[in-house]
């Protein structure tokens, strides 16, 4: 091998780095495989890659955006390539008592074609049983890589930005509503697609102790699962710009119907369960 040789091969291995820590091999293969594979047994197709949005003045992309054959269901997916050193994602429940009723559903933001003017609304997909409040990436005992994550915010990083694309994918349809179906209902599920393996506890944070915040673990069971539904209240800077009818409910309906939102978080090690996962949320949204 020559000096040439060398200098080149050293080259590429440092640009095959960055392109993993990036993500973006990541990112092509869940495209790749979900075209190929998964989406056969799916009403949806996938739209495009990359899409640009705009969400509050701000500038951003929709990693992958799903879409169903009749116009009616859009997914907005945000691709998340973890540290190694950090691929443990951990959830657990914190219910308030008054949200009781909507956590085990999927609340997602939609939008309806009034004769040319799009209307926008809430609606509750599906019952789920893996759905979480909290999430929190813990240590494995894999190296970690340098890459540009595992600084312990990737779950709230990921979370928002799937939500900053799906909020910005509304803006989009609103100042193009030829490419709403009139008389139709859209509904609009963030997602991430993760490499870290997902956990959940079956413990409720408001079993902790009082006096010192401690939360035994050990009282529910705590198993890997394929997705979890993360209940997330989202701010105002990550909302689109259409106004939503507010009910006369009180502070309560408030929060559902302006802030709260689900996420689904899927490991791509089983995209044939998410797949599942939204055949079911398509046909029982409410």
């Amino acid at each position: 091998m020559t000096a040439q040789d060398s200098a080149d091969s050293q080259l590429r291995k440092l640009f095959q780095n960055s392109l993993d820590s990036h993500g973006h091999g990541f990112h092509a293969a869940v495209a790749e495989t979900l075209r190929r594979q998964a989406l056969v047994l799916s009403n949806l197709t996938i739209i495009g890659t990359e899409v640009p949005v705009t969400v509050q003045g701000q500038d951003t992309r929709v990693d992958i955006l799903f879409g169903s054959k009749g116009g009616d269901f859009y997914v907005a997916a945000e691709c998340k390539r973890v540290d190694p050193a950090l691929s443990n994602w951990c959830f657990v429940k914190s219910r308030p008592l008054a949200m009781d009723r909507y956590d085990a559903a999927v609340v997602a933001d939609g939008l309806y074609n009034s004769q040319g003017t799009p209307v926008a609304r809430v609606y509750e997909c599906g019952t789920v049983h893996d759905f979480a409040h909290i999430g929190v990436e813990t240590r494995s005992s894999k190296p970690g890589d340098g890459s540009p994550s595992g600084r312990g915010r990737d779950i709230e990083g990921a979370v928002t930005q799937a939500l900053r694309g799906t909020n910005g994918l509304i803006n989009l349809l609103n100042s193009n509503v030829q490419y709403l179906v009139a008389g139709v209902h859209a509904v609009f599920v963030p997602t991430v697609f993760t490499t870290a393996q997902l956990w959940l506890s079956a413990v409720d944070l408001k079993e902790a102790e009082l006096l010192n915040g401690h939360i035994d673990l050990s009282k529910g069971s705590f198993s890997e699962v394929d997705f979890v539904v993360l209940q997330y209240h989202q701010s105002q800077g990550l909302r689109h710009d259409l106004k939503i009818a507010p009910s006369r409910d009180g502070l309560e309906s408030y929060l559902r119907e302006q802030s709260a939102r689900s996420v689904v978080i899927a490991n791509t090690k089983h995209l044939g369960k998410w797949v599942e996962l939204m055949n079911i949320l398509q046909m029982t949204r409410r």
